[in-house]
């Protein structure tokens, strides 16, 4: 097993690294999230990761709502998070009427993921479009630990 996932890595192997990480945001960042594919993050990382993180609950007490995301370029896709009574789940595509619809490209994605693109400042320089409720788009960072 590698100590970074790329986008060859097997679930099982992502599991083991996030394992590995643990609470470690800077680690998170560089050896989970840095070299993943947007498939490898919403299908695999983001829903292990938040059954792995103890506040994942608490930050989604409240919320319910779906967030649609559409990332453009090689690699990206269609991705559903939905949030409801303190669980999250992912869907690939657009199954459900989204409240919230996030668009940009997956190397501005995956800036803002690595921590090397403030979300505000791609909103503000057009690289980052919402659709929808702001305020929901507004608490994205504190529902996914970002924040």
């Amino acid at each position: 097993m590698a100590d970074e996932v790329t986008p060859q890595s097997s679930p099982e192997d992502i599991k083991k690294i996030i394992d590995s990480v643990g609470a470690d945001r800077n680690a998170l960042r560089q050896q989970v999230l840095k070299n993943a594919s947007p498939k490898q993050v919403f299908e695999i990382i983001m829903p292990y990761g938040y059954t792995k993180n103890p506040q994942g609950a608490e930050r989604l007490k409240g919320v319910k709502a779906v967030y649609q995301f559409n990332l453009e370029g090689d690699g990206g896709g269609q991705w559903q998070i939905k949030v409801a009574d303190g669980n999250l789940s992912v869907a690939t595509g657009t199954p459900d009427p989204a409240q919230c619809t996030i668009t940009l490209k997956v190397d501005d994605w995956k800036a803002i993921n690595t921590g090397t693109l403030n979300p505000q400042a791609a909103f503000m320089q057009g690289k980052l479009r919402i659709q929808g409720d702001m305020s929901l788009a507004m608490r994205l960072g504190a529902i996914l630990g970002t924040a």
